[in-house]
């Protein structure tokens, strides 16, 4: 957008909105590293230390009508892959890929879906899409607040 307010109030980490992606990692991820995830892990931002806020993590099967990646993913015969989608409320820069290093399993694609109550799916790179109040804000965005 070329609006700021709205960049303001969907990006900036500071309005805590929730960020979806869904996340191809290197391996077969399991319980363990998910549930690490949802509980927080400490990952390094600017030299230091940060401990990352809970998070919402489930596994899920590769999601359909994916836009092709350029360049591709890496192809290893031997070694699988799965997804996960994990949603946070903090933007530490590449925090995704941080944290799902942390826990052994990198991260081979990235894909944002969802922005607060944006749902990202039906776009593409480089279109324009018109978007309503409620689709930013929610179904009560018209509603006069006090």
């Amino acid at each position: 957008s070329n609006n700021k307010r709205i960049v303001e109030a969907l990006l900036n980490p500071k309005q805590k909105k929730w960020k979806t992606y869904w996340v191809q990692v290197d391996g077969d991820i399991n319980k363990a590293a998910t549930k690490e995830l949802r509980n927080g892990v400490t990952i390094s931002v600017n030299k230091k230390q940060h401990k990352t806020l809970p998070s919402r993590v489930k596994a899920i099967v590769e999601p359909e009508d994916l836009h092709d990646r350029k360049p591709p993913v890496r192809f290893r015969a031997n070694i699988p892959t799965s997804w996960i989608e994990i949603s946070i409320c903090e933007g530490k820069n590449r925090q995704i890929r941080k944290m799902c290093s942390k826990v052994g399993f990198p991260v081979l694609r990235l894909i944002r879906v969802q922005i607060g109550h944006l749902k990202l799916k039906n776009f593409r790179p480089a279109n324009l899409v018109e978007i309503k109040k409620k689709d930013l804000f929610g179904e009560d965005a018209d509603t006069p607040r006090n």
